[in-house]
């Protein structure tokens, strides 16, 4: 059982209990803890299969090349810089989220072994190891 699904049970019992067992203001905090652990309940159980699918997606593995590299840098309270590659494949050409290490590695106009997950739409980098 996943901590989303126990979340959301101990919503469903305070929400329950309360709502039969205080009355007056007791009842009216009691209900609305109970709605605030049914929402977030929902909210793990949501990211949890989110996961759960990225997880269990199939490995695809190609033969590719690495066309250009970019990132981008994002500001405000925390800056922090995401990195891209685009790979073409299949004549296929697309973009991939990776980590500094692998976006340090991967060098423009470079063939080699691609592998990602495919979840829905989403492409996921997994690993590149040039030849």
């Amino acid at each position: 059982m996943s901590i989303g699904r126990i979340i959301y049970i101990v919503g469903i019992l305070v929400f329950g209990f309360g709502a039969f067992y205080f009355d007056g203001e007791g009842r009216f905090w009691s209900i609305a803890l109970g709605v605030v652990w049914l929402i977030t309940g929902l909210i793990f159980m949501s990211i949890s299969s989110k996961v759960k699918k990225e997880l269990e997606a199939p490995k695809h593995t190609v033969y590719a090349k690495a066309i250009s590299k970019a990132s981008k840098i994002s500001g405000g309270a925390g800056v922090g810089t995401t990195y891209y590659v685009s790979f073409e494949f299949d004549n296929l050409r697309q973009n991939f989220k990776v980590d500094v290490a692998q976006y340090n590695i991967v060098v423009e106009n470079e063939t080699g072994v691609l592998t990602y997950k495919k979840v829905g739409e989403r492409f996921i980098f997994v690993d590149f190891q040039p030849q």
